[in-house]
Protein backbone atom coordinates (compact mmCIF):
# COMPACT_ATOMS: atom_id res chain seq x y z
CA UNK A 1 0.00 0.00 0.00
CA UNK A 2 1.44 3.22 -0.94
CA UNK A 3 2.89 5.66 2.11
CA UNK A 4 1.03 8.87 2.87
CA UNK A 5 3.30 11.58 3.52
CA UNK A 6 2.10 11.61 6.95
CA UNK A 7 3.32 7.79 7.12
CA UNK A 8 6.89 9.17 5.99
CA UNK A 9 7.07 12.13 8.13
CA UNK A 10 6.65 9.64 11.27
CA UNK A 11 9.10 7.45 9.91
CA UNK A 12 12.13 9.84 9.78
CA UNK A 13 10.63 12.20 12.84
CA UNK A 14 13.72 11.38 14.39
CA UNK A 15 16.12 12.36 11.71
CA UNK A 16 14.61 15.47 11.84
CA UNK A 17 15.63 19.01 13.46
CA UNK A 18 13.77 20.40 16.53
CA UNK A 19 12.62 23.18 13.83
CA UNK A 20 11.68 20.54 11.40
CA UNK A 21 9.99 18.45 14.44
CA UNK A 22 7.61 21.58 15.38
CA UNK A 23 6.60 21.10 11.78
CA UNK A 24 6.28 17.11 11.94
CA UNK A 25 4.33 17.87 15.41
CA UNK A 26 1.60 20.46 13.86
CA UNK A 27 0.83 19.36 11.04
CA UNK A 28 0.02 15.87 12.12
CA UNK A 29 -2.14 17.66 14.85
CA UNK A 30 -3.59 19.80 12.37
CA UNK A 31 -4.06 18.25 8.95
CA UNK A 32 -7.27 19.40 7.97
CA UNK A 33 -5.82 23.09 8.87
CA UNK A 34 -2.45 22.16 7.16
CA UNK A 35 -3.92 21.49 3.43
CA UNK A 36 -5.11 25.16 3.68
CA UNK A 37 -3.04 27.35 5.38
CA UNK A 38 0.02 29.18 3.87
CA UNK A 39 3.92 28.85 4.30
CA UNK A 40 3.72 32.31 6.05
CA UNK A 41 1.09 31.14 8.30
CA UNK A 42 2.78 27.39 9.07
CA UNK A 43 5.94 29.26 9.88
CA UNK A 44 4.39 31.46 12.38
CA UNK A 45 2.48 28.56 14.23
CA UNK A 46 5.52 26.18 14.31
CA UNK A 47 7.58 29.05 15.66
CA UNK A 48 10.24 28.43 12.55
CA UNK A 49 11.48 31.13 9.31
CA UNK A 50 10.25 29.93 6.38
CA UNK A 51 13.37 29.04 5.21
CA UNK A 52 13.13 26.03 7.28
CA UNK A 53 9.50 24.77 6.43
CA UNK A 54 11.21 24.93 2.53
CA UNK A 55 14.08 23.00 3.52
CA UNK A 56 11.66 20.30 5.29
CA UNK A 57 9.59 20.16 2.11
CA UNK A 58 12.69 19.75 0.02
CA UNK A 59 13.90 17.05 2.33
CA UNK A 60 10.59 15.13 2.05
CA UNK A 61 11.49 15.07 -2.06
CA UNK A 62 9.13 17.81 -2.55
CA UNK A 63 9.43 20.59 -5.09
CA UNK A 64 8.42 22.92 -2.77
CA UNK A 65 5.84 24.00 0.12
CA UNK A 66 2.61 23.41 -2.35
CA UNK A 67 3.34 20.17 -3.05
CA UNK A 68 3.70 19.62 0.51
CA UNK A 69 -0.06 20.64 0.94
CA UNK A 70 -1.04 18.49 -2.29
CA UNK A 71 0.69 15.70 -0.03
CA UNK A 72 -1.84 16.21 2.62
CA UNK A 73 -4.91 16.18 0.70
CA UNK A 74 -4.01 13.01 -0.57
CA UNK A 75 -3.00 11.48 2.94
CA UNK A 76 -6.44 12.74 3.99
CA UNK A 77 -8.08 11.03 0.96
CA UNK A 78 -6.06 7.79 2.11
CA UNK A 79 -8.16 7.68 5.15
CA UNK A 80 -10.41 5.80 3.33
CA UNK A 81 -10.89 5.38 -0.33
CA UNK A 82 -12.66 8.49 -2.10
CA UNK A 83 -13.18 10.14 1.44
CA UNK A 84 -11.84 11.82 4.51
CA UNK A 85 -11.93 11.05 8.04
CA UNK A 86 -15.52 11.88 9.17
CA UNK A 87 -16.88 12.31 5.81
CA UNK A 88 -19.96 9.71 4.99
CA UNK A 89 -19.37 7.01 2.44
CA UNK A 90 -20.93 8.56 -0.49
CA UNK A 91 -19.98 5.48 -2.87
CA UNK A 92 -22.66 5.07 -5.41
CA UNK A 93 -23.35 1.00 -5.82
CA UNK A 94 -25.64 -1.17 -7.09
CA UNK A 95 -29.37 -0.58 -5.19
CA UNK A 96 -28.83 2.44 -4.24
CA UNK A 97 -31.96 4.30 -4.07
CA UNK A 98 -32.61 7.73 -6.25
CA UNK A 99 -32.82 9.51 -3.37
CA UNK A 100 -29.31 7.65 -1.67
CA UNK A 101 -27.72 8.30 -5.16
CA UNK A 102 -28.54 12.19 -5.05
CA UNK A 103 -27.38 12.37 -1.70
CA UNK A 104 -24.23 10.55 -3.11
CA UNK A 105 -23.67 12.52 -6.24
CA UNK A 106 -24.13 15.74 -3.60
CA UNK A 107 -21.56 14.59 -1.44
CA UNK A 108 -19.18 13.88 -4.03
CA UNK A 109 -19.32 17.17 -5.66
CA UNK A 110 -18.97 18.90 -2.23
CA UNK A 111 -15.82 16.68 -2.13
CA UNK A 112 -14.41 17.62 -5.27
CA UNK A 113 -14.76 21.29 -4.29
CA UNK A 114 -13.25 20.78 -0.80
CA UNK A 115 -10.38 18.66 -2.21
CA UNK A 116 -9.64 21.63 -4.88
CA UNK A 117 -9.64 24.52 -2.37
CA UNK A 118 -7.68 22.27 -0.12
CA UNK A 119 -4.98 22.09 -3.55
CA UNK A 120 -4.84 25.33 -4.60
CA UNK A 121 -1.68 27.46 -5.05
CA UNK A 122 -2.54 30.88 -4.15
CA UNK A 123 1.27 31.97 -5.42
CA UNK A 124 0.10 30.45 -8.67
CA UNK A 125 -3.30 31.98 -8.69
CA UNK A 126 -2.20 35.69 -7.95
CA UNK A 127 0.88 34.95 -10.70
CA UNK A 128 -1.58 34.33 -13.35
CA UNK A 129 -3.68 36.89 -12.91
CA UNK A 130 -0.62 39.44 -12.91
CA UNK A 131 -0.11 37.60 -16.30
CA UNK A 132 -3.23 37.95 -17.58
CA UNK A 133 -3.48 41.86 -16.57
CA UNK A 134 0.01 42.44 -18.70
CA UNK A 135 -0.71 39.89 -21.68
CA UNK A 136 -2.16 41.60 -24.89
CA UNK A 137 -4.28 38.50 -25.66
CA UNK A 138 -5.61 35.69 -23.37
CA UNK A 139 -6.50 32.49 -24.80
CA UNK A 140 -8.50 29.69 -23.02
CA UNK A 141 -8.03 26.10 -24.51
CA UNK A 142 -8.78 23.05 -24.38
CA UNK A 143 -10.72 19.82 -25.77
CA UNK A 144 -13.39 17.57 -24.64
CA UNK A 145 -15.11 18.84 -21.32
CA UNK A 146 -12.23 21.01 -21.06
CA UNK A 147 -12.67 23.03 -24.37
CA UNK A 148 -16.54 23.56 -22.66
CA UNK A 149 -15.14 24.88 -19.65
CA UNK A 150 -12.74 27.43 -21.87
CA UNK A 151 -15.84 28.65 -23.75
CA UNK A 152 -17.69 29.82 -20.70
CA UNK A 153 -13.81 31.03 -19.13
CA UNK A 154 -13.49 33.19 -22.20
CA UNK A 155 -17.18 34.13 -22.24
CA UNK A 156 -16.94 35.11 -18.43
CA UNK A 157 -13.94 36.84 -18.90
CA UNK A 158 -15.63 38.99 -22.02
CA UNK A 159 -17.32 40.33 -19.38
CA UNK A 160 -13.78 42.17 -17.52
CA UNK A 161 -11.50 42.46 -20.83
CA UNK A 162 -11.55 42.45 -24.69
CA UNK A 163 -8.53 40.46 -24.29
CA UNK A 164 -10.16 37.43 -24.19
CA UNK A 165 -10.69 34.22 -27.10
CA UNK A 166 -11.34 30.46 -26.58
CA UNK A 167 -10.66 27.42 -28.75
CA UNK A 168 -12.01 24.24 -28.10
CA UNK A 169 -10.48 21.58 -30.65
CA UNK A 170 -6.97 20.99 -32.05
CA UNK A 171 -7.21 22.84 -35.21
CA UNK A 172 -8.73 25.95 -33.50
CA UNK A 173 -6.11 25.87 -30.69
CA UNK A 174 -3.07 25.35 -33.34
CA UNK A 175 -4.20 28.46 -35.11
CA UNK A 176 -5.28 30.41 -31.79
CA UNK A 177 -1.24 29.92 -30.37
CA UNK A 178 -0.08 30.74 -33.52
CA UNK A 179 -0.91 34.66 -32.88
CA UNK A 180 0.87 34.65 -29.80
CA UNK A 181 3.41 37.49 -29.02
CA UNK A 182 5.91 37.05 -25.95
CA UNK A 183 3.78 38.17 -22.77
CA UNK A 184 0.63 36.91 -24.07
CA UNK A 185 -1.13 34.07 -21.90
CA UNK A 186 -2.47 30.55 -22.55
CA UNK A 187 -4.94 29.20 -20.04
CA UNK A 188 -5.24 25.33 -20.99
CA UNK A 189 -8.05 23.39 -19.03
CA UNK A 190 -6.43 19.65 -19.93
CA UNK A 191 -9.16 16.68 -19.95
CA UNK A 192 -7.18 13.84 -21.08
CA UNK A 193 -5.09 14.09 -24.56
CA UNK A 194 -1.86 14.19 -23.11
CA UNK A 195 -0.32 15.05 -26.62
CA UNK A 196 -2.60 18.20 -27.43
CA UNK A 197 -1.58 19.69 -24.10
CA UNK A 198 1.98 19.15 -24.94
CA UNK A 199 1.76 20.48 -28.55
CA UNK A 200 -0.22 23.79 -26.67
CA UNK A 201 2.46 23.75 -24.38
CA UNK A 202 5.20 24.09 -26.90
CA UNK A 203 3.26 26.55 -29.32
CA UNK A 204 2.88 28.71 -26.37
CA UNK A 205 6.46 29.02 -25.17
CA UNK A 206 8.11 28.88 -28.74
CA UNK A 207 6.21 32.26 -28.48
CA UNK A 208 7.46 33.05 -25.13
CA UNK A 209 3.84 33.18 -23.69
CA UNK A 210 2.65 32.59 -20.35
CA UNK A 211 1.39 28.40 -20.42
CA UNK A 212 -1.10 28.37 -17.26
CA UNK A 213 -2.30 24.58 -16.93
CA UNK A 214 -5.44 23.93 -15.49
CA UNK A 215 -4.94 19.63 -14.68
CA UNK A 216 -5.57 16.85 -12.37
CA UNK A 217 -3.03 15.25 -13.21
CA UNK A 218 0.23 17.24 -11.16
CA UNK A 219 2.83 15.45 -11.84
CA UNK A 220 2.58 14.97 -15.48
CA UNK A 221 5.16 16.08 -18.21
CA UNK A 222 2.85 19.00 -18.97
CA UNK A 223 2.27 19.77 -15.38
CA UNK A 224 5.92 20.16 -14.19
CA UNK A 225 6.95 22.54 -17.87
CA UNK A 226 3.90 24.39 -17.05
CA UNK A 227 4.61 28.32 -15.68
CA UNK A 228 1.60 28.34 -13.31
CA UNK A 229 -0.06 24.91 -12.24
CA UNK A 230 -3.73 25.01 -10.48
CA UNK A 231 -4.95 21.36 -9.65
CA UNK A 232 -8.29 19.90 -9.78
CA UNK A 233 -9.09 17.44 -6.95
CA UNK A 234 -11.94 15.81 -8.49
CA UNK A 235 -11.66 12.50 -7.54
CA UNK A 236 -14.32 10.44 -5.80
CA UNK A 237 -14.96 6.59 -5.34
CA UNK A 238 -16.51 4.51 -8.08
CA UNK A 239 -15.07 6.19 -11.01
CA UNK A 240 -14.62 9.17 -12.65
CA UNK A 241 -17.31 11.83 -12.30
CA UNK A 242 -18.14 14.67 -15.01
CA UNK A 243 -20.14 16.73 -12.86
CA UNK A 244 -17.14 16.89 -10.15
CA UNK A 245 -14.24 17.36 -13.12
CA UNK A 246 -15.85 20.27 -14.47
CA UNK A 247 -17.06 21.58 -11.20
CA UNK A 248 -13.69 22.03 -10.07
CA UNK A 249 -12.53 23.72 -13.38
CA UNK A 250 -15.55 26.18 -13.13
CA UNK A 251 -14.16 26.69 -9.54
CA UNK A 252 -10.34 27.28 -10.73
CA UNK A 253 -11.78 29.83 -12.99
CA UNK A 254 -13.81 31.59 -11.19
CA UNK A 255 -11.38 32.39 -8.69
CA UNK A 256 -8.74 33.64 -11.26
CA UNK A 257 -11.00 35.60 -12.91
CA UNK A 258 -11.83 36.73 -9.67
CA UNK A 259 -8.33 37.62 -8.64
CA UNK A 260 -7.85 39.47 -12.18
CA UNK A 261 -10.84 41.73 -11.77
CA UNK A 262 -9.66 42.98 -8.04
CA UNK A 263 -6.36 43.83 -9.76
CA UNK A 264 -7.73 46.12 -11.94
CA UNK A 265 -11.43 46.98 -10.58
CA UNK A 266 -12.00 50.52 -12.22
CA UNK A 267 -11.06 48.98 -15.63
CA UNK A 268 -13.12 45.61 -15.31
CA UNK A 269 -15.94 47.86 -14.32
CA UNK A 270 -15.87 50.10 -17.09
CA UNK A 271 -15.25 47.67 -19.44
CA UNK A 272 -18.29 45.22 -18.37
CA UNK A 273 -20.40 48.08 -18.21
CA UNK A 274 -19.78 48.43 -21.91
CA UNK A 275 -20.66 45.11 -22.70
CA UNK A 276 -23.95 45.19 -20.71
CA UNK A 277 -24.80 47.79 -22.45
CA UNK A 278 -24.46 46.67 -25.61
CA UNK A 279 -26.49 43.62 -25.00
CA UNK A 280 -29.26 45.66 -23.37
CA UNK A 281 -29.20 47.20 -26.89
CA UNK A 282 -29.44 43.85 -28.62
CA UNK A 283 -31.45 42.37 -25.57
CA UNK A 284 -29.22 39.92 -24.99
CA UNK A 285 -28.53 38.30 -21.78
CA UNK A 286 -25.57 36.28 -20.37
Amino acid sequence: MERSIIDVMLQQYDSFTTAEKKIVDYVTTHQKESQYISITELSAACNVAISTVSVFCRKLRLSGFNDFKIELARADLMVSPGRSAGEEDAEIRPGDTTSEMVRKVLANSRGSLRRTAQMLDETAVDQAAAWMQAAGQVVFAGVGNGGQAARTAALAYGLLSPKGKAADEPTAISIALAGLSEGDVVIYLEDGGADDVRRAEKLAKGALARFVLITSHAYSPAAEEADALLVCGAEEPGGRSLLGQQMTRLLLLEVLLKRYAMLAPEACSQYGDRVTKALDQEKISL
